[in-house]
């Protein structure tokens, strides 16, 4: 319906679909056009795997068009359960890579901080660097952000670590940036990142991660962060519209994709990403061979509904033994 300021709204209504026993979802399948291989198979998978979270891998195996979302011709429950069990390997694969960036980010964001000149004489400050609105460009966003640290620290106040701070020291109320850092979250330290202002030890941690440019580090944060939450939460990357999209790597310090000219707003560009930061972590990472053993495994997953090109495979990056340089 159109309002008189032209613009359209679309009714609310009650929600009124019933419940459905996994016998009703199989003959829901089958009415679709689906084709069921082994309906013993489909009722354990359904009876563990929710109906509704296997939806958004079937919907491009579907004609969206018709009425009823009625499946391709010769489409089998094999197809999506391929996908799914692809998407779920891919993930765990995914968040081990974005841990291994994770804690050698926290380690340099702690110690380069801790022990470079920074906006004031004494070492004691260093230690808590973070609590220094000088080195930081918005005081809201300061203030906001050392809310959230004393927030997480008391989630944590479990941790072995925070115990053994708060029974042998009063003052101050916070531990040192390498106690601290070690329980807030990957968001928060990109928040805390990416609002810190220009210094030597900012340049220092992009370079040693074999970045250009704090910039460049600042939004590649950003999009693994976004992915590791996926991935946390048990979210699909197969075929999902990434909202975070990473800056290019335009003037690459090592070895990188020879074309950039790929979707951003798909998990192949983030993938890359991940990569080429592990590989300066881990030189010797056998993250590519696992990957290829996953994409053997399910042989009829279609890669391109990730954003990757047809040629991915001839990328000197996407070689197993590729190094750092």
């Amino acid at each position: 319906m159109r309002t008189r300021a032209g613009h359209f709204f679309y009714a609310m209504t009650d929600f009124l679909k019933p419940h459905l026993t996994i016998d009703e979802q199989i003959n829901l399948l089958e009415a679709r056009g689906l084709i069921i291989n082994d309906k013993k198979q489909a009722r354990d998978y359904l009876s563990m795997i929710c109906y509704f979270r296997l939806i958004p891998y079937q919907r491009d195996l579907q004609d969206n068009q018709s009425a009823d979302h009625s499946f391709f011709d010769g489409i089998t429950t094999d197809n999506i359960f391929q996908i799914y069990f692809f998407d779920r390997e891919l993930r765990l694969l995914i968040f081990d890579m974005i841990e291994h960036f994770e804690v050698a980010f926290r380690t340099q964001l702690s110690y380069h901080y801790s022990v470079d000149e920074l906006p004031f004489s004494n070492g004691a400050g260093r230690r808590w660097w973070f609590e220094d609105p000088k080195n930081f460009k918005e005081r809201k966003i300061f203030n906001q952000n050392l809310r959230t640290i004393d927030e997480e620290i008391e989630r944590a106040k479990k941790e072995s670590i925070i115990r053994h701070y708060h029974s042998k020291y009063t003052i101050p109320k916070r531990p040192p940036s390498w106690i601290t850092f070690e329980v807030i979250s990957l968001g928060l330290l990109s928040k805390i990142f990416r609002l810190l202002k220009l210094s030597e030890a900012k340049k220092t941690i992009t370079k040693n991660f074999n970045l250009y440019s704090p910039d460049l580090l600042e939004s590649w944060l950003h999009t693994l962060t976004y992915v590791r939450n996926i991935c946390a939460h048990h979210g699909r990357l197969w075929n999902r519209t990434m909202k975070v999209r990473p800056q290019v790597l335009t003037k690459p310090q090592d070895i990188w994709i020879s074309d950039n000219n790929v979707s951003l707003d798909k998990i192949y560009i983030s993938l890359c990403c991940g990569l080429y930061l592990l590989r300066v972590i881990d030189p010797k990472t056998k993250f590519v061979a696992k990957f290829n053993a996953i994409v053997e495994k399910y042989p009829e997953v279609d890669l391109a509904y990730m954003g990757f090109p047809i040629d991915w495979r001839d990328e000197p990056f996407w070689n197993e033994d590729a190094r750092v340089l």
